[in-house]
């Protein structure tokens, strides 16, 4: 069973913090009536897997 919308924004915020990227992005989709449920979870794996491109220079 796919997690609800309120268990996915808890998971990237609890993850990434309130104030990155990642997460405004994905909050955005949240609000997004347009967005279905199946679509916001495949956004929130890519939010929660996010890599800034200079932090995989640093490794």
């Amino acid at each position: 069973m796919m997690m609800a919308r309120e268990e996915m924004m808890d998971k990237v915020i609890s993850t990434r913090g309130f104030e990155d990227k990642m997460t405004i992005w994905f909050c955005g989709l949240y609000e997004d009536t347009a967005i279905t449920d199946s679509m916001l979870y495949n956004a929130m794996v890519t939010a929660l897997n996010y890599v800034e491109p200079e932090e995989e220079d640093e490794e």
